[in-house]
């Protein structure tokens, strides 16, 4: 659903974050030949509403 997707021209400094409880998400492999780092932060005790 195009309608629903968020597509970001990444500059250097950029930060991207999302909710995986509520939240689809897929990385295109379009950024090439530049290097994708991810990290995961969990915050815990924290619960869905």
């Amino acid at each position: 659903f195009p309608e629903y997707q968020c597509r970001w021209s990444w500059r250097s400094g950029d930060v991207a974050f999302w909710d995986n409880r509520s939240t689809q998400h897929y990385a295109s492999s379009d950024y090439y030949p530049q290097t994708r780092i991810m990290e995961r932060i969990t915050i815990c005790g924290d619960r869905p509403s």
